[in-house]
């Protein structure tokens, strides 16, 4: 969990275990830990932020389903539901009062894995499953993770620890508060943007975050920014970063472009636009502008996606949770 002010949340979140947490060296102001778990048997949660000594902590494994997320309560953390799809659907109708569902797990869903008919995801699945929560007026915050178990060489130093979460704020203290609020988005490689939308009535002065609630009239003001600087960073070691260098050699000629999408409630797309991601670098970020006309009671999101016409492919970079519109405050 980063934000744009490198001011960063790290919580690790192994299988039926908080040492981590116990385990970690206080390096810096600007990093702030948070204990984390992840927790369950056949249903699987992600918790975040619990309390030490948490009486529940090894008995996981004995809960599934809406038992998992109820027994969860006393941990005092997030509480995520994690890949709901993986090996039978978990609803969004039992997911009770949970705080967030991770609605993309791995990046295994994208293109090229898809030829290889690949069923350990299900992430589009699970992506549909929580815009249809929206339609319910459900704000389960969208999350989500790398679930990443294993070293691969080559592969361990970067891109497998996507995807990741990004927060829009310069006070990591409150990133407990901000997942609550969805105040969040996602991205799910190293070369995808991180994405801030804002929102506003046309009358308004003040631009609501997303997962902010805000009440007006009229045409609503929607932008969406996404911060390419740490699309250039070299965290791999030279094994990855040769492969990763001559993977962008020899598919220089694909004719890649990028289509920014805009969601209301019914999950209907009432906005796009299109992008070439070569005019865009880490010195140089993209704000796209829009007004809209909304529906009382309505929300507004985005997703970036990645769309490769020679190959007839299609891959999500990121999205981001919603801004609700005309709601009581």
């Amino acid at each position: 969990l980063g934000d744009v002010y490198k001011r960063q949340t790290v919580s690790f979140t192994d299988h039926d275990t908080d040492k981590a947490f116990d385990q970690m060296i206080s390096t810096s102001e600007r990093l702030n830990k948070l204990r984390g778990v992840e927790w369950g048997g056949s249903t699987h949660m992600c918790l975040i932020g619990i309390k030490e000594n948490w009486k529940d902590l090894p008995n996981g494994r004995n809960y599934k389903g809406e038992e998992s997320i109820i027994k969860s309560r006393t941990s005092q953390g997030f509480r995520i539901v994690n890949h709901p799809n993986r090996s039978k659907v978990f609803s969004y109708k039992n997911w009770n009062d949970a705080n967030g569902v991770e609605v993309w797990n791995t990046p295994l869903e994208n293109s090229p894995f898809l030829k290889l008919n690949l069923k350990r995801s299900n992430n589009r699945k699970a992506l549909q499953q929580w815009s249809d929560s929206l339609k319910e007026n459900k704000s389960y915050t969208a999350m989500a993770g790398s679930d990443f178990h294993f070293i691969i060489p080559c592969l361990r130093d970067r891109s497998l620890i996507y995807p990741v979460n990004f927060i829009p704020s310069q006070d990591n203290t409150k990133t407990k508060q901000y997942l609550m609020q969805g105040r969040s988005s996602f991205l799910t490689r190293p070369d995808a943007p991180k994405l801030t939308l804002v929102a506003k009535y046309a009358d308004q002065t003040n631009w609501a975050n997303m997962g902010e609630k805000i009440s007006g009239k009229g045409k609503v003001n929607v932008e969406l920014y996404g911060d390419f600087s740490d699309t250039n960073k070299q965290l791999g070691g030279t094994c990855y970063n040769t492969i990763r260098t001559f993977y962008r050699l020899f598919t220089f000629w694909k004719k890649r472009f990028w289509e920014l999408r805009f969601y209301n409630k019914n999950g209907d797309v009432i906005a796009k636009r299109i992008l070439n991601p070569k005019k865009f670098n880490y010195k140089k970020h993209f704000k796209a502008t829009f007004n809209l006309p909304m529906a009382k009671n309505d929300i507004v999101r985005a997703e970036v996606w990645q769309v490769n016409r020679k190959s007839r492919s299609i891959d999500l970079l990121g999205a981001t949770n919603p801004i609700y519109l005309n709601e009581e405050i």
